[in-house]
């Protein structure tokens, strides 16, 4: 019984601090899913304040994004833009990706390369014609038969991978691509 007695207290001591840890813990895990919940709340106000950006206006990347209806896409590029983004230029098409908008229908006759990806794909600081998927469009050699190659780049600064996924699954069926690059980073 002696011994029961000296136990107790060590055995109420940890109990005790282990229900002030959940405790804590508990807390904590509140405190952060408020802070998240604020900086959603704050992304759509500060995005939905921005007004479009003026044609040939020196722009942040706060002023070339939108909100994206697709949830886990979160934002996406303003359509019809033509500024200068990071010390190059940069145009949008209707659709509301890099570089000039591309026909509905495929032709037979082309080779089309969508580029998924982050501002590396994006080509983040280099003008439309300078990204490594534009280099890529035009004739080509003979490997693809003499086939017009056609590249969309639905890159933008930012995404991660989920991102991507989303982008490409709402996309992808529209454009045709004949050839996909995801870049990771």
């Amino acid at each position: 019984m002696n011994g029961l007695r000296r136990a107790l207290p060590v055995a109420l001591l940890i109990v005790f601090g282990i229900a002030f840890g959940l405790a804590l813990l508990e807390a904590g895990t509140r405190v952060l899913a408020v802070q998240a919940e604020r900086q959603q709340g704050r992304l759509d106000r500060d995005v939905s304040r921005l007004k479009p950006p003026q044609p040939g206006s020196v722009v942040t990347l706060g002023q070339i994004i939108r909100r994206s209806d697709l949830a886990r896409v979160v934002y996406e590029l303003r359509p019809r833009l033509d500024v200068i983004f990071a010390g190059a230029r940069l145009s949008t098409s209707d659709a509301g990706h890099r570089g000039a908008d591309v026909v509905g229908q495929k032709p037979i006759s082309t080779f089309r390369i969508v580029g998924i990806g982050d501002s590396y794909m994006f080509g983040q600081g280099v003008a439309d014609d300078e990204t490594y998927l534009a280099r890529l469009s035009g004739p080509t050699v003979d490997l693809l038969s003499g086939r017009q190659v056609e590249t969309v780049n639905l890159a933008v600064p930012g995404y991660n991978t989920v991102m991507e996924v989303e982008t490409l699954r709402a996309r992808a069926e529209a454009l045709r691509p004949d050839l996909v690059l995801i870049e990771i980073v």
